[in-house]
């Protein structure tokens, strides 16, 4: 390995994958991912918490994750590279909030409420010097107690770990969260302890491209090229089209507003379901031979077919959804586990779904219903198994034959969206496996991503905490939903969400 002046060792370059996040942030298209919970601690009346008091367990998890002392080099640049400083100063990956900072003071506001604000500030928020200081960091607010009268309570916080995406996906966030859980019950606090923590010397993770090969046909490779620039009576009778994402001329994409740093912001709505009826809605999917992530697609459809009239604010017609769904390629990687943190690039699996029909609804919620939801859902499930199992024609695999990603990615800033809305579901939070028991536990999760100038309208994120709450967030850039009040409307989906799943009970 060599170095970048006397402070820095390179590590590698970075991977197809990590180039297009990078490019990415750089290009401000999509800032903070935001993945945490509310962790609770036993305390005694007179104990402060302060940055230091994270500072032991956040040592702990620079040590076992690689990437978390990783720099970037060159990130406005075609050749972004991975590097390490010899020490970090954890003062600048500690945040610690009061109400008081939140806009607004929030004084009065419900703990949902607080957990928004927070949420949605970190969401918007920038890493400045990228090249010299790795860009993550945990945000704690102090949640509001009844009990502090007591010699002895429960205090609880609401922590998020905020990161550039190019520093992991969303299974890395979990795997962080369950470190740092390890740190706060396994490493002492103290406060005299340094902010200064020497790096790790142990490699970054393989690039997807070391860890697997991500073979691409020819007819996968071509279609999209000769479908942007044939005419379109030879595509057609071809079978090529100018995407890999299927086409709908009524499909709901919103609408399409100028890219502007001062004015691009996050939208949030969130909800959860309680672990009685996700247990019930998982017995009902089992029922059926679907998965979880496949019936959800079901409801989001028949809740945005209920909440968005029938054409937009420009008199386009709503008669089809395109649906993503974030699909996980690590089990089929080498030298990428489940509980590293890495950025081996998650591929995606597109279906189109048609307008919500109500009698497609009867009597769904029934073991032995023979409903078309449940036919739809089953096919959804057969289509993500297959995506899942295969590392061949993957829509990421098509980022090697990118030359140049910045005039790509901006070009692309430009265009519709391709698709309505995205499901990406973490999966569970296990806080206890391999965690040594203590004072701290984690009570609840929440995920949820930025506004994303290239993404689907909407992002609908999932994450489910062992033994405790399923939350259900969804996030979109605002000013594109072409909807009236969008905040309203999208509460109501969420509002929808819920009462189907009640449908459950």
């Amino acid at each position: 390995m060599s170095t970048f002046g006397s402070q820095l060792m390179l590590l590698r370059p970075a991977g197809y994958n990590e180039r297009r996040y990078i490019t990415r942030q750089s290009l401000g298209y999509y800032r903070t991912l935001a993945i945490g919970g509310i962790y609770t601690v036993k305390r005694e009346k007179n104990d402060q918490i302060s940055q230091q008091t994270f500072v032991p367990a956040l040592k702990h998890c620079v040590a076992t994750h690689p990437l978390l002392s990783a720099v970037i080099e060159g990130e406005d640049t075609e050749s972004p590279a991975f590097a390490r400083p010899k020490a970090l100063n954890l003062q600048d990956h500690v945040g610690i909030l009061s109400i008081n900072d939140l806009q607004g003071g929030a004084v009065h506001s419900s703990e949902k409420d607080l957990m928004h604000h927070v949420t949605v500030r970190t969401l918007d928020s920038k890493f400045s010097s990228v090249e010299t200081t790795p860009p993550w960091k945990i945000v704690v607010l102090n949640l509001p107690n009844h009990d502090e009268d007591q010699d002895q309570f429960i205090q609880r916080f609401f922590i998020l770990f905020a990161y550039y995406h190019s520093h992991g996906d969303g299974k890395s966030a979990l795997a962080f969260h369950r470190t740092f859980l390890q740190g706060l019950n396994g490493q002492k606090s103290d406060i005299h302890e340094s902010f200064i923590c020497e790096t790790p010397s142990n490699p970054l993770p393989p690039t997807i491209e070391q860890a697997g090969k991500l073979s691409i046909s020819w007819s996968y490779l071509l279609s999209p090229l000769f479908g942007a620039y044939l005419p379109e009576f030879v595509t057609k009778s071809l079978g090529l089209r100018a995407s890999t994402t299927p086409k709908s001329a009524n499909a709901w994409k919103g609408i399409k507003i100028p890219f502007d740093h001062s004015t691009f912001t996050t939208g949030l709505e969130f909800f959860n379901i309680s672990p009685k009826i996700m247990d019930e809605t998982l017995q009902l999917c089992r029922a059926h031979d679907v998965k979880f992530t496949s019936l959800l697609h079901q409801l989001v459809v028949r809740a945005l077919s209920e909440a968005l009239p029938g054409n937009t604010s420009t008199g386009d017609d709503i008669g089809s959804f395109v649906a993503l769904t974030v699909v996980d390629l690590r089990h089929l990687l080498n030298g990428i586990g489940s509980n590293d943190m890495s950025c081996p690039g998650p591929t995606a699996s597109f279906e189109l779904f048609s307008r919500g029909n109500v009698e497609n609804w009867k009597d769904w919620s029934n073991p032995k219903s023979d409903s078309p939801i449940w036919t739809t859902a089953r096919q959804t499930s057969k289509d993500l198994a297959q995506r899942a199992n295969t590392l061949h024609d993957q829509p990421i695999g098509l980022l090697s034959y990118l030359s140049r990603f910045r005039p790509w990615m901006q070009g692309e800033a430009e265009n519709d969206r391709e698709s309505s809305y995205e499901i990406s579901n973490l999966g569970v939070f296990d806080p206890t496996a391999d965690a040594q028991k203590g004072d701290w536990d984690v009570e609840s999760m929440l995920f949820a991503q930025p506004a994303n100038v290239m993404g689907s309208c909407l992002a609908v994120n999932v994450v489910t905490k062992k033994g405790g709450a399923t939350t259900i967030s969804l996030t979109w850039q605002t000013g594109t939903l072409g909807v009236g009040n969008e905040q309203e409307v999208v509460s109501f989906v969420c509002q929808l969400l819920g009462k189907y799943f009640g449908e459950v009970a």
